[in-house]
């Protein structure tokens, strides 16, 4: 199986996972296809891409990338007085010096996509982080 093939079946995966929690949802719309937007850049010229992209695609719903235990905070970011910069920090209840720190501006990817996905009826949620951050997980 190649990587593309690899990342879209992950991404079904997951949004459907996190779309069967929402109410009424029941997975991703007719098994469509998947649009991988890998921005790597955070400037203007990113964010700009990605909401191009997502106004072209009209996409059913929307996976950024971070922590899961995100997902409760993304209606957040619809919220008017919720503006950038603003960040998100978890850590292990445990053992606090284990913690991520993902920060947003406005003119971040994710924070594009997470107030285009942040509508009302639309699933938006956090896609599993690379395993170095998997351990900021455990014993959470």
């Amino acid at each position: 199986m190649t990587a593309a093939a690899t990342a879209t079946k992950a991404a079904k995966a997951a949004v459907g996972k996190a779309s069967a929690g929402a109410s009424g949802a029941s997975g991703v719309s007719g098994g469509g296809p998947v649009t991988l937007l890998g921005i790597r850049h955070h400037g203007p010229g990113s964010a700009r891409a990605v909401a191009a992209a997502l106004a072209e695609l009209k996409p059913d719903a929307i996976l950024i990338e971070g922590p899961p235990e995100a997902d409760a905070l993304i209606p957040l970011a619809a919220h008017p007085s919720m503006r950038p910069p603003v960040a998100l920090l978890v850590y292990a209840d445990a053992d606090p010096s284990r913690a991520g720190f993902w920060p947003f501006a406005e003119f971040s990817p994710e924070w594009v996509a997470m107030r285009f996905g942040s509508r009302p009826g639309f699933r938006c949620a956090s896609s599993t982080c690379p395993p170095a951050t998997d351990s900021l997980r455990e014993g959470m």
